[in-house]
C-alpha cells in the first residue's frame, strides 16, 4: 500500500466532518446542522464516503490494523444508529472522534506500508 489520491479525497472529507463538528458544536446556523440528528446524518455520509475511498480496491488482510478498523468501524455504525435515533450530542461528538481515529489509523498503516 501507499498514499494515493485517495488517501487525499478521505483527508478532505475528514476535513469537512471536522468543520461540521465544529459548527455544530459552536451553534452555526446552517441548514443541515440545527439539531445533532441531522448532524449525525452528515457525519455519517462523510464517514461512509471516507470509508468507501479509503478500502475500495483494496483487499483486506488479517492483521492488527484491519481488527482495529474493523472494531473503530463497527463502533462508529453503532454511534450513528444512537445519534440518528435518540439525536444525542454525545454520540455525534462520539462520531466525530471515531471518523477521525479510522482515517488516522488508516493514514498511518499506508504511510508505513509505503515505507514513507
Amino acid at each position: 500500500m501507499s498514499l494515493s489520491w485517495k488517501d487525499a479525497v478521505a483527508t478532505v472529507l475528514v476535513g469537512a466532518a471536522a468543520i461540521v463538528t465544529y459548527a455544530r458544536v459552536k451553534g452555526f446556523d446552517w441548514p443541515l446542522l440545527n439539531s445533532w440528528r441531522l448532524g449525525t446524518l452528515v457525519l455519517l455520509v462523510l464517514g461512509l464516503g471516507t470509508c468507501i475511498m479509503v478500502g475500495s480496491g483494496v483487499t483486506p488482510t488479517k492483521d492488527g490494523w484491519t481488527i482495529a478498523a474493523t472494531i473503530l468501524g463497527v463502533l462508529a455504525f453503532g454511534l450513528a444508529l444512537v445519534g440518528l435515533v435518540a439525536g444525542s450530542k454525545i454520540a455525534f461528538l462520539l462520531l466525530a472522534a471515531d471518523i477521525v481515529a479510522l482515517w488516522l489509523l488508516s493514514t498511518i498503516h499506508h504511510i508505513i506500508a509505503a515505507g514513507v
